[in-house]
């Protein structure tokens, strides 16, 4: 069965040197993601690499956000059952920034 994704999340004070914010999904069902956490620049490479490297067709870059405010939003829609990680970083010339990884199962 496959279910609509909403996340949401607070951008930081100053968001002058971020150009958008990329979002990916990463099929977990190994769960090498297992809680929500705060990740660096490095993480957030790793996290990144990870979603190009997987084989199983599920994991990619699903959104890049240029239009945002305070609070931005992102529904991934139709989401088929699994374990899934996604990743929100900040992202400008200098590649990936910091950001979230957060991780569910349904």
């Amino acid at each position: 069965m496959a279910s609509n994704i909403e996340l949401s999340w607070t951008n930081p004070a100053d968001t002058s040197d971020i150009n958008s914010f990329k979002v990916y999904r990463f099929y977990n069902e190994n769960l090498v993601y297992n809680t929500q956490e705060t990740a660096t620049a490095e993480e957030a490479a790793v996290f990144a690499q990870s979603v190009e490297d997987d084989t199983s067709g599920n994991s990619k870059l699903v959104d890049t956000i240029t239009n945002f405010t305070e609070t931005t939003s992102f529904q991934d829609l139709a989401v088929e059952s699994g374990s899934w990680a996604y990743g929100v970083f900040s992202f400008n010339e200098g590649g990936l920034g910091p950001g979230t990884i957060a991780t569910l199962t349904f």
